[in-house]
C-alpha cells in the first residue's frame, strides 16, 4: 500500500495520535520540534575516509539501505510496516505494509538533517549574496529561484567533503539518472509537445543560468574541479530540484528531509515549524 499521506518539514502524517515520543510537540496533528538545529554535531556521523560520490555512472548502485541506518542513528523514527521497497534494484520508495490510522505519524526526520534553504543562506552569508547577485544579474526572473540555487549549493558543498561529510550516506543513496528537461537532449525537446517542451526548456535556461553564476562570480568556497564538473553540477541541480519541498511560514524556503524525500506522496502539505 503506499502512502497517502501529508508531509511537514518534519514529520509525516497519515492524514491524533502520534507514534512517537521525541523532542517535539503537536499542534494542530503538526510535528513542532523544539530542539535548536544544529548541523555541527552531525559529524560524528562523517566517514574517516575520502571519496567522492560516483555521478557519472548512471547505473551505479544507489546504497539506501545504509542512508536509512544513518537518518535513523540520526533520530529519524518511522511507523512499524513503513519499509522501503523497490522494484527494480533502482527506484525505491517507502510503502505501508499494513494499514496506518488517520492523523498516525508515520515518519518523523530530525531538524538536523534537513536542508533548509533558509538556513543555508545564513551558513554560507557573504559569499552565497554575492553569487545570488551575479544570478538575478543574468536574468531577473531567477530571483524566486534562489531558494533552490541555496540547496544545489549545499550540495555541491557536501559533495566536495566526500565521506567527510556528514551527509555522505544520503547523498551516496541518491540517484544518478534523471529524466527531466535539464537532461534532455536538443533531439529530446523536438519530440515533446509545444507546451511541455517550453515547460522542459525554461528548466534548462534556469539550470544554466545557475551554472554561469557560479562560474563567473567567483564568490562561493567551492573548488574549481567542482566548478567546471557539468556532470556534477546537473546532478546538485537536479537532486535539489527534483527532491524538495516548499515552505511558507514563517518565511519562504525550500526543504529536503532525507528519509522522507523518498516517501510516494498523492497529497502533499508543507509547513515549517519551529516551536510553539
Amino acid at each position: 500500500m503506499k502512502l497517502s499521506s501529508v508531509i511537514f518539514s518534519f514529520g509525516i502524517f497519515a492524514t491524533s495520535v502520534s507514534a512517537f515520543t521525541p523532542s517535539y510537540t503537536t499542534k494542530n496533528n503538526i510535528a513542532i520540534n523544539t530542539r535548536p538545529s544544529s548541523t555541527t554535531t552531525l559529524n560524528q556521523y562523517a566517514q574517516t575516509a575520502q571519496g567522492l560520490v560516483d555521478v557519472t555512472d548512471e547505473y551505479a548502485q544507489r546504497d539506501v539501505y545504509t542512508m536509512e541506518e544513518w537518518a535513523m542513528q540520526y533520530g529519524a523514527q518511522k511507523a512499524p510496516g513503513i519499509e522501503l521497497t523497490t522494484q527494480d534494484g533502482a527506484d525505491y520508495e517507502y510503502v505501508a505494509n499494513q494499514g496506518v490510522g488517520a492523523g498516525q505519524m508515520v515518519m518523523y526526520i530530525p531538524p538536523d538533517i534537513v536542508l533548509n534553504s533558509a538556513a543555508i543562506q545564513a551558513e554560507f552569508g557573504q559569499s552565497l549574496i554575492g553569487a545570488e547577485q551575479v544570478v538575478v544579474g543574468i536574468d531577473q526572473g531567477t530571483q524566486q529561484r534562489l531558494p533552490l540555487f541555496r540547496l544545489m549549493i549545499k550540495i555541491l558543498s557536501e559533495y566536495e567533503k566526500g565521506q567527510d561529510s556528514p551527509f555522505y550516506p544520503w547523498l551516496n543513496s541518491l540517484p544518478r539518472q534523471y529524466y527531466n528537461g535539464v537532461s534532455m537532449t536538443d533531439a529530446c525537446f523536438d519530440c515533446l509537445p509545444p507546451y511541455a517542451g517550453w515547460l522542459a526548456s525554461s528548466e534548462r535556461q534556469n539550470y544554466s543560468n545557475f551554472v554561469a553564476a557560479i562560474r563567473q562570480g567567483g564568490y562561493l568556497p567551492l573548488q574549481q574541479e567542482t566548478i567546471q564538473d557539468g556532470r556534477v553540477l546537473k546532478w546538485a541541480y537536479n537532486v535539489a530540484l527534483t527532491r524538495f519541498h516548499e515552505v511558507w511560514q514563517p518565511e519562504r524556503a525550500k526543504l529536503i528531509a532525507p528519509l522522507a524525500d523518498m516517501v510516494s506522496l498523492l497529497e502533499l502539505f508543507c509547513y515549517f515549524c519551529c516551536g510553539d
